[in-house]
């Protein structure tokens, strides 16, 4: 039987997981300082995404911005993805959320 190669892992980059994490719990915390509508309607939002990532890729924890969303650390050994595709990336989603209170 042939030895399959090592997949290679996708780029541990700690700068943007660092940045998307900021970001995220910016997010958080305007929406917190803005009423508790406006923050159970973001938890409800940030709560749904992720759920919606579980049904769709049943490796979601193999990708690393999923860690980030959840909030749950990332071992660069167990992730081989870094982003989900399209309009379920991560990236996009912290991206979008306001992370500062309108005036």
């Amino acid at each position: 039987m042939e030895k399959q190669p090592k997949q290679e892992l996708a780029p541990f980059n700690e700068e943007k997981i660092a940045e998307l994490s900021e970001k995220l719990e910016s997010a958080r915390a305007v929406a917190k300082n803005s009423g508790r509508d406006k923050y159970v309607n973001f938890i409800k939002k940030w709560s749904e995404f992720g759920d919606n990532l579980r049904r769709n890729y049943p490796d979601c924890q193999g990708y690393r911005l999923f860690h980030v969303l959840s909030g749950s650390s990332v071992d660069e050994n167990q992730c081989d993805k870094f982003d989900f595709p399209d309009e379920d990336s991560v990236e996009k989603f912290i991206n979008e959320l306001p992370t500062q209170s309108p005036e």
